[in-house]
């Protein structure tokens, strides 16, 4: 009778022992439990010029961080305006605008960026003017134009006065006299742009 007891609780033993081992073996069968992937991040949007900064690398978050598989892959939708290598490096091709799709492998979980290239800027070499003096009465205006060289130039302007109790200039070039009781109601005033980069 004893005999048979121990042979029974060996048995059961080993049932139990096989159940153990079952539950610590994960679908795959490779001994060890695994968290999948619920989510991928990375940036919304990436602005790139060219001859500037022509390339930047994404970063991929991979959520939850105990995620068993990280891998991910990289697309573009438009490769002839941004291209991106397997690391995520995305890099500018022409001006345009590209979304930039990152996959997970396990879930195929995705995440976009838009990508905007921006052409490389031309520097300002000098402005002109079309007047270089103004007479102005009282409240009477005038608007001055600036041309920027060479033609193309990607800068811009912006305006000031040495004496802006004499004579105010607006964004766009617009110069008003004022009257004042050091100046003349047409002495000439000094307005002149300057650029912004």
């Amino acid at each position: 009778m004893m005999r048979k007891l121990k042979i029974f609780c060996a048995v059961l033993g080993s049932v139990l022992l096989a159940f153990c081992f079952a539950g610590c073996v994960d679908r795959d069968g490779n001994g060890e439990n695994t968290v999948a992937v619920t989510e991928v991040q990375i940036k919304t949007s990436l602005p790139l010029t060219l001859g500037v900064t022509p390339s930047e690398k994404l970063i991929p978050t991979v959520l939850p961080a105990e995620a068993t598989d990280k891998a991910v892959t990289w697309s573009s939708d438009k490769p002839n305006i941004a291209e991106v290598s397997a690391d995520g490096t995305v890099t500018a091709k022409a001006v345009g605008t590209a979304v930039i799709t990152v996959t997970t492998v396990d879930g195929g979980k995705t995440a976009t960026c838009n990508v905007t290239v921006k052409p490389q800027p031309i520097p300002t070499e000098s402005v002109t003017l079309n007047k270089t003096t103004l007479t102005l009465a009282v409240d009477e205006e005038e608007t001055l134009e600036a041309t920027l060289n060479p033609a193309g130039a990607t800068d811009t302007v912006s305006w000031s006065s040495d004496h802006t109790t004499i004579a105010s200039v607006t964004a766009d070039g617009t110069v008003r006299g004022f009257r004042t009781a050091r100046w003349s109601s047409r002495r000439r005033r000094a307005v002149k742009p300057r650029l912004v980069r």
